[in-house]
């Protein structure tokens, strides 16, 4: 049975909660990526941002010109906490089970409440579809 720890992606890019938001906007851009763990200074997870919870912030502060606002709001006023995660060992049906069920993108893979890994619902993709593509030239 395969793992989360068979197709997690391990070289994560993370913020932490002091991050600026205009500095996490830039993070998701240049990385053409859609959200980003946040950790403390253990690895810890304590959150993720995604573009989602952005364009929340940004849709109650639309008619606030000030752009001073958006620049020193830390992302810990807007991060999701409550954040469900897997352990490395865990069934990889159980977290596309997990996918299908919820609006999730993406979900932490933990060790111990440190960040190991991150599967996406595209990782969990493009996975069956080389495994398919593999079948398919046999």
């Amino acid at each position: 049975m395969l793992k989360a720890k068979d197709i997690m992606q391990t070289n994560l890019i993370t913020v932490t909660e002091q991050t600026p938001i205009h500095e996490v906007i830039n993070v998701l851009a240049e990385n053409k990526i859609t959200g980003v763990p946040v950790v403390d200074g253990d690895d810890r997870l304590v959150g993720i941002i995604s573009e989602k919870d952005i364009l929340i912030m940004a849709y109650h502060k639309i008619t606030d010109t000030d752009d001073e606002v958006m620049n020193s709001r830390k992302i810990s006023n807007v991060m999701t906490s409550e954040v469900v995660s897997f352990r490395p060992e865990d069934n990889l049906a159980d977290i596309c089970q997990c996918f299908m069920s919820s609006p999730f993108r993406r979900v932490p893979i933990l060790d111990d409440g440190k960040l190991v890994g991150l599967i996406s619902r595209k990782d969990i993709v493009s996975f069956a579809f080389s495994k398919r593509q593999v079948a398919n030239q046999a």
